[in-house]
């Protein structure tokens, strides 16, 4: 996102989006206004809700002085106990996007009517996401631009007693939000294909921008390994990401063992994984400035990249 919105006016951009997102590598040079979609927007049916975690909602600000103390920090147990016993249980039953209930609520429809946004750039990647940005739209009756990223519909499960209704459902809801945009957007020509066949709709194909300049800064002469090789992924480690992260710690410590090489696993994320103990090939990096990412990832001799999850924004 701060590729596709470099070069607008800071102040002319806000974004509003849910609390997972909101970590301390903010980029805020591009936008420093956020509104963290908290407890106050959406939550947890009963019982379940007795299990939701209750985030703040309501403005944030990032500078590059001082970091937002409202950014709540998240529970390495209790990430654990729900990804691997709580949402495989949801899922299991097919009641994994029924628990969840979104609304516009007072404050945020008053941060909306004071920032009066022209266009509405958003995204969503799940049944709850797809409400929310009806919700805006409805509420604020603007342009709507909706940039797809990963093709999340094709991904839900039919198993469980609900399962064949949810797919339905948020497929009718998904072509009812399709309806509603001025403008849609794709990563990829293949997908805008799938997509006009799928839904019979035009999607724009945009890829990310990358400023070569920047990135050139560090651009590493020589590709040859060293005697002790560095694979790094740098980001967040959110829902699905970190089995698939230990999966490779796993992958590299067994490499490492059966092939007497010394291989390391570097992590670079807000939070150090509670696995990260059991594996010798893993260590752990706290985020660097933005600044600093051309030369950190030129510095490791693969990089693993992962998907990144729904963000909402509004423009003017």
């Amino acid at each position: 996102m701060s590729n596709l919105f470099s070069g607008w006016d800071k102040n002319r951009i806000a974004v509003a989006c849910s609390p997972y997102l909101l970590q301390d590598n903010i980029d805020s040079d591009i936008c420093d206004t956020y509104y963290q979609l908290g407890q106050k927007e959406g939550k947890w049916v009963f019982p379940f809700n007795l299990f939701n975690r209750k985030y703040y909602s309501g403005i944030i600000k990032f500078s590059k002085e001082k970091k937002s103390t409202s950014v709540l920090k998240k529970s390495p147990l209790r990430v654990k106990m729900i990804m691997k016993f709580f949402y495989p249980m949801l899922k299991s039953m097919g009641l994994i996007n029924y628990i969840f209930t979104t609304r516009l609520s007072e404050e945020f429809c008053r941060w909306l009517n004071e920032f009066k946004p022209d266009i509405i750039y958003a995204q969503a990647s799940s049944r709850d996401g797809v409400m929310f940005c009806s919700l805006v739209h409805s509420y604020l009756n603007k342009p709507l631009i909706f940039h797809m990223m990963d093709d999340w519909p094709s991904t839900i499960t039919a198993r469980g007693i609900f399962g064949k209704k949810l797919k339905r459902t948020i497929d009718y809801e998904f072509r009812k939000l399709l309806d509603k945009a001025d403008i849609l957007m794709s990563i990829s020509d293949q997908m805008a294909k799938e997509y006009k066949k799928r839904y019979n709709k035009d999607f724009i194909t945009f890829h990310n921008p990358i400023d070569i300049q920047f990135w050139k800064k560090h651009q590493r002469n020589s590709y040859r390994l060293s005697n002790s090789p560095t694979i790094l992924y740098a980001g967040r480690t959110g829902l699905g990401i970190q089995h698939s992260l230990e999966l490779i710690a796993q992958a590299v410590q067994r490499v490492n063992e059966e092939l007497g090489l010394t291989i390391k696993f570097v992590l670079q994320t807000s939070q150090k994984p509670s696995w990260v103990a059991s594996y010798p090939c893993v260590v752990h990096k706290p985020f660097v400035s933005y600044d600093e990412l051309p030369r950190v990832f030129s510095e490791a001799d693969l990089l693993v990249r992962s998907t990144v999850g729904a963000q909402e924004y509004v423009s003017k």
